[in-house]
């Protein structure tokens, strides 16, 4: 009883020890595992080569198409239009006539004008003659005064001899008065001649000036196109009355467009001093998918704190454009030297690149220059002392760029 008692509680026990020695036997035989080694993540990239050059930057801006050209034919005078014969957007040959103005409204103030003309004419005419015969009736005038003075004469030797009576003298005396009277009045009437024609002759001019200035307005009631243009605007009607300087119609020539744009003022010295040294800046413009090639022609007389007008003349297409257009214009700037173009997707704030050396990224600080065009595609133009010419710019843009990143160059 004893001895089933002590194998019962003694049973469990040594059941407890063989599994304890069989878990240690197995770990202790089970094989050694190798740890993993870590391996570092190769990062696959594209590159070019450095190749230092002298390459002209382009600035983007916004410009405007305006003319400084803009005819606005003004009604010569108050009247009638009578015929409006284009429209806005039209094209119009030099002599087509554009708009008429009913010439009756002008014609009364012609005759008038012509009639004044006539009547001064004849004033002339009549001034000068009666002119020649003032001159003569002067010359017989100073005849009668001498025969005047020596009938007093006569008459004062006879008084003296006591042969005539006071009364006689009296009336000699009161005869060459008379004379002397009538002399001054015919001098005069000689002397004011120059005056009075002086004075017609201004009035004449004044009165051709009207005849001219009324005729003027006639020959403008009908207003024709000096050039070939298109037509900008027409405020009037057939039918409408006018009023003297009221604008008819607008136009402007084709070839006087151009494109104003704003420049910022931190390139302004630059695009200035290109000017002055009679450099040719160009540009293309795009609108709705028409490109035009310009000419940067000349700066605004004055400057704002943001910038500076640049004014362009459109060297090819300038049919397609009107006075309004807004385009993109991209100015090629002056050239810059020692510069590299890059795609956009080489730079890394703005101002760093990375180049590939012994299967690491290493970091550059570069100097945006500027936009460029390279083969169709956009790019920027950059320089730095720390890129040497056969360096290789990583153009893979990478999320996780830093510097020593390690890296394998696929396109080589």
């Amino acid at each position: 009883m004893n001895k089933r008692l002590v194998i019962g509680r003694l049973l469990p026990v040594l059941i407890i020890v063989l599994a304890v020695s069989a878990f240690s036997y197995l770990k202790a035989s089970k094989p050694e595992r190798k740890k993993p080694v870590a391996k570092e993540k190769v990062w696959l990239i594209n590159a070019i080569s450095v190749k230092p050059g002298s390459l002209a930057p382009e600035l983007t801006l916004h410009g405007k198409v305006e003319t400084p050209a803009l005819l606005r034919a003004a009604a010569p005078g108050a009247g009638q239009i009578t015929q409006v014969l284009v429209r806005p957007g039209e094209i119009v040959k030099p002599g087509q006539v554009l708009v008429s103005m009913d010439d009756r409204d002008f014609a009364a103030a012609n005759l008038q004008a012509k009639a004044d003309v006539m009547d001064i004419d004849a004033q002339l005419a009549e001034l000068k003659i009666r002119n020649l015969s003032n001159v003569k009736a002067l010359e017989q005038e100073k005849k009668l005064l001498d025969l005047a003075n020596r009938e007093v004469k006569r008459v004062e030797r006879l008084k003296s001899n006591n042969l005539t009576s006071e009364s006689a003298l009296s009336d000699a005396h009161e005869m060459l008065g008379r004379q002397e009277l009538s002399l001054l009045g015919k001098q005069l009437e000689v002397d004011r001649y120059k005056t009075t024609v002086k004075q017609l002759r201004a009035r004449l001019s004044r009165a051709k000036a009207r005849l001219a200035e009324t005729s003027l307005a006639i020959e403008r009631s009908e207003i024709s196109a000096d050039f070939a243009g298109i037509i900008a605007k027409v405020p009037v009607s057939t039918g409408d009355r006018v009023q003297v300087a009221d604008i008819l119609v607008s136009l402007y020539a084709l070839d006087s467009l151009e494109i104003r744009a704003s420049i910022p003022a931190g390139y302004q010295a630059e695009i200035q001093t290109a000017l002055e040294n009679g450099d040719l800046l160009t540009a293309r413009a795009e609108m709705s998918g028409n490109l035009f090639q310009l000419e940067l022609l000349r700066l605004a007389g004055e400057a704002r704190a943001d910038g500076i007008d640049a004014y362009f003349k459109v060297t090819d297409g300038s049919s397609r454009l009107r006075i309004g257009n807004l385009l993109n214009v991209n100015l090629q700037r002056p050239v810059q030297h020692n510069v590299i173009a890059v795609p956009y997707r080489a730079i890394y704030g703005n101002n760093r690149v990375y180049i590939h050396r012994e299967d690491r990224m290493v970091a550059v600080d570069v100097e945006a220059v500027g936009l460029f065009e390279e083969d169709g595609k956009p790019a920027l133009l950059i320089r730095s002392n720390n890129l040497q010419s056969g360096d290789q710019i990583i153009t893979t843009h990478l999320s996780n760029a830093v510097d020593g990143l390690k890296v394998k160059l696929v396109n080589e």
